[in-house]
């Protein structure tokens, strides 16, 4: 399946700036990386310069990704880099039912995401060479491809999906490329393939597979906002007696995030997690 349904020119990743933190008694907030920084580059630069690399090795970029929101900001990133001369027109696969089927809601969604809203209706969103797979052997159509080509599948901390089948047939290959592009939680078969050792293989379908192609990461494509962004979003207006519950972080993440936040603000700052329950 190929898309269709020409728009524009995109000017940035990012989505629509977040609403003012309104009035609230209780605010529970995310501490993804609540300790971290991300880099302050722009994540255009990094993709460039991976899919220039795989471009010279002729080898394939796996990109794991989540199916609803990243997957489509790599689209929409390759899509700028093309039009703007930076990479040449590659084969681009979207492969994941999920994300195409997120995908076609997000193209119906134009006031909502300044990657649509910049686009006139003359020229595709799309990569020129972009297509998805549906079907399952459509999947291993796309395995069994030579390169230099871009996959695009899910799932983003390789947990399970079609991904794991790419990653078997281009695992052992060093002129391959593994790229990731979101936060691999510990103990997913992500962080593991991140923090591997040289003599480490990984294990796939009950099956022990070579780790020959590169691995490497872009952190500026977060989603997860970093405890500046955080900090600058609780001090919109300042609001009193507010009591800030954090979850979906580690422990130290979250421990960080308190420090920062009772360092700047008055609010009562907790903890939850899997070992406390919150008396509000």
């Amino acid at each position: 399946m190929t898309f269709t349904g020409d728009l524009g020119r995109p000017k940035s990743l990012t989505l629509k700036p977040p609403e003012d933190l309104p009035p609230s008694d209780y605010l529970i907030l995310e501490s993804t990386y609540g300790g971290r920084l991300h880099p302050r580059t722009d994540p255009l630069d990094g993709l460039a310069d991976e899919i220039n690399r795989i471009v010279k090795t002729s080898g394939v970029l796996v990109i794991p990704a989540f199916a609803v929101g990243r997957s489509q900001d790599i689209i929409y990133a390759i899509k700028t880099l093309e039009k703007e001369g930076r990479i040449p027109k590659l084969p681009v696969y979207l492969d994941s039912p999920m994300a195409t089927s997120a995908t076609e809601i997000f193209l119906r969604s134009s006031e909502d995401q300044k990657a649509l809203s910049a686009f006139n209706e003359t020229e595709s969103f799309f990569p020129k060479y972009f297509e998805t797979s549906n079907s399952a052997d459509e999947s291993m159509m796309v395995c069994m491809k030579d390169g230099p080509l871009i996959v695009i599948s899910a799932s983003g901390m390789l947990s399970g999906g079609r991904i794991l089948h790419h990653l078997k047939a281009r695992l052992p290959r060093e002129e391959n490329c593994v790229l990731f592009t979101g936060y691999q939680a510990d103990g997913s078969k992500g962080r593991f393939l991140q923090e591997h050792r040289e003599d480490q293989n990984i294990r796939i379908h009950h099956k022990e597979v070579d780790i020959e192609a590169r691995v490497t990461t872009l952190d500026a494509f977060s989603a997860h906002a970093d405890y500046d962004e955080l900090l600058d979003w609780l001090g919109s207006e300042e609001k009193e007696n507010m009591t800030i519950i954090l979850n979906h972080g580690s422990e130290e993440s979250q421990k960080k995030l308190a420090e920062h936040i009772e360092s700047k603000f008055s609010y009562k700052v907790l903890i939850s997690n899997d070992q406390n329950s919150l008396d509000l």
